[in-house]
This record gives C-alpha cells, structure tokens and sequence, in this order.
C-alpha cells in the first residue's frame, strides 16, 4: 500500500474533515465523478461505504480501476491525487466503518446503521498538489 504523501498526512486521519472525490467508470467507459466521506485505514487503504446497489457499487464491480482527490474542507489548492483499484472489502463491520465516518464527520454517534457495503481503494499511485502559492 501506499501512505499519504510526506507533508499531507493530516488529510488522512479521522480528526480532519477531508473529501473523496472519487470517479469510476460505467459500462460505456464514461466517467461519473461523487464526492465521499471516507476514512483511511494506517496502511493508506482507503475505505468509503454506499449501497450495495448503488450506481458506484455497480461500476466498481464491473471495472474496480479509480481515480479521486483527497481535499480538505474549504481548500482546493492542496489536494492528493490517488489512482487505485476499488473493491468490496468484506473484512470490515460495514456498521463500524459507518460509525468512524459519522464520528468524523458530523462529531456524534448515529442514530442508525443503514444497510452498505463498504469498498477499500487500495493506490497504485498517489501523489501530492500544492498549488496555494501558486502565482496568479
């Protein structure tokens, strides 16, 4: 696996409150974009849940090549770009992972476990942008 980029870190952790941008492809090879709550496992796995019938669900299980963007809250210039195969990941308490999510991003514990699958993204290529003193 491969770990957040040196310098990025905090965009990984369960503290912050960092984005997926995940894209998958569908069957006829175009490209559909969703943005995701996600937690990263110490490895630098990264774990997002959906429905198990859900359209990424679906695609992933098709073709699981992906590409997303990690992005902190309210900041779009400094970013991690990962490429990477996505897949079910039974291994994991879908209802755990639900519960590490909402706990990271809306600071409580939830009302109810919804019914998902959970998916891992294991990156082949990650890498790290910083374009926040960039010259305008």
């Amino acid at each position: 696996m491969l770990p957040a980029p040196p310098g990025y870190e905090d965009l990984y952790t369960d503290d912050g409150r960092a984005y997926l941008n995940l894209a998958v492809l569908l069957a006829d090879g175009s490209p559909v974009n969703v943005p995701l709550w996600f937690v990263a496992e110490p490895d630098g796995s990264l774990l997002f849940e959906t429905g198990s019938d859900a359209l990424k669900a679906r695609a992933l299980r098709r073709d699981p090549r992906v590409a997303c963007a990690i992005l902190a809250e309210n900041e779009c210039a400094r970013y991690v770009h990962v490429r990477g195969i996505a897949r079910e990941a039974d291994e994991f308490d879908p209802a755990e992972i639900h519960v590490r999510m909402v706990r990271k991003y809306k600071n409580t514990d939830p009302s109810s476990i919804p019914p998902m699958s959970v998916f891992r993204i294991t990156p082949t290529r990650v890498t790290g942008y910083d374009y926040r003193d960039f010259p305008a």
